[in-house]
């Protein structure tokens, strides 16, 4: 695998216990598409996705408006304290993270997430 941060999120952040519990507790799916993979490319194209990895949340009935989009690592606590909608995100540089403040309320109240992983 040639992108170590995207190795580093499977291993720790995606088989994380409180993530998957999170996801599950939230009626989220967790997709993780590659972009070896023929059939993710339209997907890569489509979310413009040039940083790897990307994470980008939206709600199962609006694909088209994510409201959460952030590229690079992020730990297993940190994914929980997105999915969760916490506001501890202000410690990221603004070239990393794509949201709004609403974003964050919102994730905090939706409730069937897809969560969509670009590695």
């Amino acid at each position: 695998d040639w992108c170590s941060p995207c190795v580093k999120m499977k291993k720790y952040t995606w088989s994380n216990s409180e993530v998957k519990k999170t996801i599950s507790d939230r009626e989220g799916e967790l997709h993780l598409l590659d972009i070896d993979t023929p059939k993710h490319k339209e997907f890569f194209e489509y979310y413009n996705i040039n940083l790897y990895p990307t994470v980008i949340i939206v709600k199962v009935d609006d694909l088209e408006n994510p409201i959460f989009r952030m590229s690079g690592y992020i730990s297993p606590e940190t994914m929980n304290d997105i999915l969760q909608g916490k506001e501890t995100l202000k410690k990221f540089p603004s070239k990393r993270l794509k949201f709004k403040k609403k974003s964050l309320q919102e994730l905090h109240h939706t409730l069937r997430l897809l969560v969509i992983v670009f590695l």
